[in-house]
């Protein structure tokens, strides 16, 4: 496969990629997977295409999409208006989240929760997590944190239990701790590595 050809390949993801990074540049959201970027990529790309394939006179610049094989001026210009149309879409998509839908799509909220970024961001890393209770303060190794439509549960791994009287903290003798969401009035995140005591 020639370079030609890779990148007429390319040209199938990358408007839909634009849009995608214009509407989360215009609309705060969640951290995405690879896989997740790529799918949205390609849906915005086919969504940001549809329109000019539709409108007379536009067919011959999207000769591309029908017959990848080589990269001409009529592919450049067409994957022009593609990025053109699609960076449109993500501005469009942008407003309507932002005005139409106040941000909000029935009980579901198209903004990133602290609560998703900081796991999203950090849960895979070996941090301590201090976590304040209704009955105490521990702190341990964050093995897993619930999804926000569950819950905000956190389970910690070889917890300990701050003691008021000794003034430290001291083992609790259980490899796991699950803390439920509801119980939860602080989380504070240690540096990678890092274990604060105290």
């Amino acid at each position: 496969m020639s370079l030609e050809q890779v990148l007429v390949y390319a040209f199938f993801l990358l408007p839909g990629f634009l849009a995608l990074r214009v509407f989360e540049w215009l609309v705060a959201s969640r951290t995405r997977s690879a896989l997740e970027i790529t799918s949205w990529s390609l849906a915005l790309s086919i969504a940001g295409t549809a329109p000019l394939v539709l409108i007379p006179g536009t067919r011959p610049y999207m000769e591309h999409l029908w017959q990848p094989s080589e990269l001409s001026e009529l592919a450049i210009l067409g994957v022009t208006l593609q990025l053109i149309s699609s960076g449109g879409l993500g501005v469009v998509g942008a407003v309507l989240v932002n005005k139409v839908f106040q941000g909000r799509l029935g009980r579901k909220s198209f903004y990133q929760r602290a609560w998703d970024w900081m796991w999203g961001t950090y849960g895979q890393e070996d941090r301590s997590v201090a976590v304040q209770t209704t009955d105490g303060f521990y702190i341990g190794t964050l093995e897993f944190a619930d999804d926000p439509s569950v819950g905000q549960g956190l389970l910690l791994r070889y917890p300990s239990i701050w003691d008021d009287a000794g003034g430290a903290f001291f083992d609790s003798g259980s490899e796991y701790l699950y803390v439920p969401g509801e119980r939860i009035s602080r989380v504070e995140l240690s540096s990678v590595g890092g274990r604060e005591e105290g």
